[in-house]
């Protein structure tokens, strides 16, 4: 099974990001993606949030390294969670080849405590 190898991906809804991805084959070998289009999709709970190919960019076709931009209201599209799954169709000479990153994904809601740790004096709760 073709993998997404960034794993670890963390972002909050509502951000703008960029997400630097690698597909790879089973073997571990770096895919060739010259010549490729993308979609990648993120599961939600009764349907799927899906980005076409214009949201991608190709960094380094030999070493199968491609970028993912989202604004902030397509990360607002995606549902909140843990261990969130990500696939991207990499259509090479009209053969799509589905490459996945299986929990690899961790997005924030705005108001949670982790998306909030890398500021300072930030309280919450009441005032005494």
């Amino acid at each position: 099974m073709p993998v997404i190898s960034n794993l670890g991906i963390q972002f909050t809804q509502g951000d703008a990001v960029t997400l630097d991805l690698y597909a790879q084959e089973d073997s571990g070998a770096e895919t060739d993606l010259t010549g490729a289009t993308f979609t990648t999709q993120f599961p939600l709970k009764d349907s799927v949030v899906e980005f076409a190919d214009g949201k991608h960019s190709i960094v380094d076709a030999e070493k199968g390294h491609y970028r993912l931009t989202l604004t902030a209201a397509d990360t607002a599209l995606i549902e909140a969670g843990a261990q969130k799954d990500i696939f991207t169709v990499v259509t090479k000479g009209g053969n799509p080849v589905t490459y996945r990153g299986i929990g690899a994904v961790t997005v924030f809601t705005p108001a949670s405590p982790t998306a909030l740790s890398g500021q300072s004096n930030i309280f919450i709760g009441a005032a005494l």
